[in-house]
């Protein structure tokens, strides 16, 4: 639905990103109103370790159709996605990856801004750290899914409440945050069911699956993922409850 460019700005003499969306798209695709809620959400969050947004337009193609774009800071770095095929991350690497996603949360969230699609995807490993990219289903906490994005998001790193129609909660990036950090210590996802439906059929016969053990893994980090093969707590896999704590 859309691409991104590596372009100079000659204005302001710098490289930058160019999000641009398909020129070919019906006038009537809501993909222009996700890349300008996109462009709006990530230019309220300021943080380093995020995405930053330059300036956000419309353009007609050559087809006389509106092709929207967003300009953005360029990075460099390769997928979280690309790493974590390869294989588990030893587990002091994983955790310093969540951690520095978690920061980048809290800021949005400090904001009122929920990501809602926090998957390897969406994660850079740059060089000074893991960049969160694309804020394209973000929400402001409390606004309802409207038919825009309802459909939207990745299923195995979807939150339980919203497949229930909640309106927007932090709690929906803490679950795919616990998702991704049981991925990059084990390589394999808790459910990994490719439907909405398979997912919540298995989220209700049961926990997920205990994997493999993690080497010299910290009890204080099992706790945050769910099911890993060490002596249960009252809060083992806090981040993956059907009803997280508040």
């Amino acid at each position: 639905m859309s691409v991104i460019w590596r372009a100079f700005d000659q204005s302001l003499q710098r490289m930058v990103a160019i999000k641009v969306l398909d020129g070919s798209l019906d006038d009537d695709n809501p993909g222009r109103e996700l890349m300008r809620r996109e462009a709006r959400a990530t230019a309220r969050l300021i943080h380093p370790d995020a995405i930053e947004v330059y300036d956000y337009g419309e353009t007609v193609t050559n087809g006389g159709r509106l092709a929207s774009f967003v300009v953005m800071r360029l990075l460099e770095g390769r997928s979280l996605a690309d790493r974590v095929v390869e294989g588990p991350l030893p587990w002091a690497e994983a955790v310093e990856i969540a951690a520095g996603l978690a920061k980048v949360l809290a800021a949005a969230h400090d904001r009122g801004i929920v990501h809602r699609d926090v998957t390897p995807e969406n994660v850079l490993l740059a060089e000074d750290g893991p960049k969160l990219l694309d804020f394209g289903i973000a929400a402001f906490i409390g606004e309802a899914d409207d038919q825009l994005v309802a459909d939207f998001g990745t299923p195995p790193y979807v939150a339980p409440e919203r497949l229930k129609g909640t309106t927007a909660d932090p709690a929906v990036d803490v679950y795919a945050l616990g998702v991704l950090l049981f991925e990059m210590l084990t390589g394999a996802l808790p459910y990994p069911e490719k439907t909405w439906e398979a997912i919540e059929a298995a989220r209700r016969e049961g926990p997920p699956p205990a994997p493999e053990g993690v080497p010299g893994l910290p009890q204080e980090v099992a706790d945050l993922s769910p099911a890993l093969p060490v002596a249960p707590t009252p809060w083992t896999g806090r981040a993956h409850a059907r009803s997280p704590p508040r």
